[in-house]
């Protein structure tokens, strides 16, 4: 499996607070059946760290890659950002601010929890209009995706790409959550899946339960789409 979504970089957001939980963290994944992680520290979130790429902020992805092989702990690490949405989000993407995924033409984006839907398209269409292709953190949390018939449709058929977390599948997050990432699925609307990991205790980075689920519930086809095959078009075959 891959994982695109997950807060691993120890010391820069709300996940891991140290290498040590990046360790434990990184050997969950890998006994779950995660071959490869793309990790996606928060950035540009207003008022907090802007984990916007750096030297510094490089060098700490090169330093768990790092400590990870010298434990020998058979998972691949790939650069991303979590990046929150904001009104100049296309001036960032021209002045080479945010990472996208591996390196990728894909840039993965949250939104507050209660952003009403004119503004999740605006961001969405200045993505676009730069070249990129939004891949949507979580989209079962945003209350307008619960509330708004047609609206996850109509993201989709624009070119927008939905990531969910495995946790909503068990009411992580809360009913509605779950119920809307199931129809989601049950419309095949999801493109990826991610852990959203965030330490060893809670939102783990397991992947395994979550797999079986979908692939119980929706077919072991879509599963290996959803876990595997589509993130492996995202990184072009290069992992």
């Amino acid at each position: 499996m891959i994982d695109i979504h997950c807060h691993m970089l120890p010391g820069v957001d709300d996940g891991s607070d140290s290498m040590d939980t990046s360790l434990l963290m990184a050997s969950m994944a890998a006994e779950s059946g995660v071959e490869t992680v793309i990790v996606t520290p928060h950035c540009n979130i207003p008022g907090e760290a802007a984990n916007y790429p750096s030297r510094e902020l490089l060098g700490r992805f090169m330093a768990l890659r790092e400590t990870i092989d010298a434990a020998k702990i058979p998972l691949r690490i790939l650069a991303g950002a979590e990046v929150f949405c904001t009104a100049d989000i296309a001036e960032l993407i021209r002045a080479k601010k945010l990472l996208t995924l591996a390196s990728s033409r894909y840039i993965m984006v949250e939104f507050a929890f209660n952003e009403d839907s004119i503004e999740m398209n605006s961001c969405l269409e200045q993505i676009f209009a730069e070249g990129l292709t939004p891949v949507i953190a979580h989209p079962e949390r945003y209350e307008c995706v619960q509330s708004e018939a047609g609206l996850a449709e109509a993201m989709v058929n624009k070119g927008a790409l939905l990531q969910m977390n495995k946790g909503s599948l068990f009411r992580r997050y809360g009913e509605y959550a779950q119920d809307t990432v199931m129809e989601l699925l049950a419309r095949h609307y999801i493109t990826f899946v991610g852990s959203d990991a965030h330490h060893i205790r809670y939102r783990t980075p397991l992947m395994g339960d979550a797999y079986d689920l979908v692939s119980e519930q929706f077919g072991r086809s879509y599963a290996e789409a959803i876990f595997r095959t589509n993130a492996e078009q995202l990184l072009g075959i290069r992992i």
